[in-house]
């Protein structure tokens, strides 16, 4: 028994006539929008932002030299959304590794998670594995008791990772 015609245009098969007219023009908007994304990605960024996050970084370095972690996170944390801003994903990410190591060290297990799930986002947008910062948002899941991400760790550490989730729950 074979498809009658009418079944026919209606299914993905080859002989479809191609997608409607709205299918095209959201398409052909998606595609506006992508190049026109491109486009400001490829901008070099305000020197006043560059400058703005560097000056973030600085305090908090300071900070965090000087003890006062609780105090340095928020300052990484405004680096890494400067950075995002200017579209700088690497200063990003290493911004957010800053602001959760910051938090792990105050002994802030919410402002750890926070952070880890905001240090996974920015590992996805930079599309690069990096064991360290990994590490911290494996870490921050098991803070927030969130389940393990499935990421790249190093060996040593995903069976203690595993263990820690386990008796975290």
């Amino acid at each position: 028994m074979g498809l009658r015609t009418r079944d026919r245009a209606r299914g993905p098969s080859a002989g479809n006539r191609g997608p409607d007219r709205a299918t095209r023009l959201r398409v052909a908007a998606a595609a506006a929008l992508a190049a026109a994304a491109l486009g400001a990605c490829a901008k070099p960024p305000a020197p006043d932002r560059v400058a703005e996050m560097n000056m973030q970084l600085d305090a908090g370095l300071a900070l965090y030299g000087g003890g006062e972690y609780a105090l340095a996170a928020p300052h990484f944390a405004g680096a890494a959304r400067t950075a995002s801003l200017i579209g700088d994903r690497e200063a990003e990410a290493r911004a957010r590794a800053a602001e959760c190591t910051a938090w792990l060290r105050a002994r802030d297990l919410a402002g750890f998670s926070r952070c880890g799930e905001a240090l996974g986002a920015a590992q996805r947008r930079l599309r690069r594995s990096d064991p360290g910062r990994n590490t911290l948002v494996a870490l921050g899941a098991v803070a927030g008791r969130r389940p393990l991400p499935d990421l790249r760790l190093p060996d040593t550490v995903r069976p203690l990772l595993q263990e820690v989730a386990r008796e975290f729950r």
